[in-house]
């Protein structure tokens, strides 16, 4: 959850195994689209517009989770 917020991104608090996460950086469905572009998978949600620039992401091995902020990096740099 740190790093999430270190990148700027809103949490959820959450007891389960996945957070609930956005970011004004970059839209949702776009931060989706391009992680799985980079074969990494999150879901997303766009039946609401309450939650369109939301996402879940399970929480994964501590290399998983590298990956993942590797690929979320990446993105907000692009997106800059």
């Amino acid at each position: 959850m740190k790093v999430f917020e270190e990148l700027g991104f809103a949490v959820v608090p959450s007891l389960a195994n996945f957070l609930f996460v956005s970011s004004e950086r970059v839209d949702g469905k776009v931060l989706y689209e391009k992680l799985k572009e980079r074969k990494i998978l999150i879901r997303h949600f766009d039946y609401s517009p309450k939650v369109t620039n939301w996402n879940r992401v399970t929480i994964g091995t501590p290399e998983e989770m590298q990956v993942l902020f590797g690929g979320i990096r990446e993105i907000l740099a692009e997106e800059a």
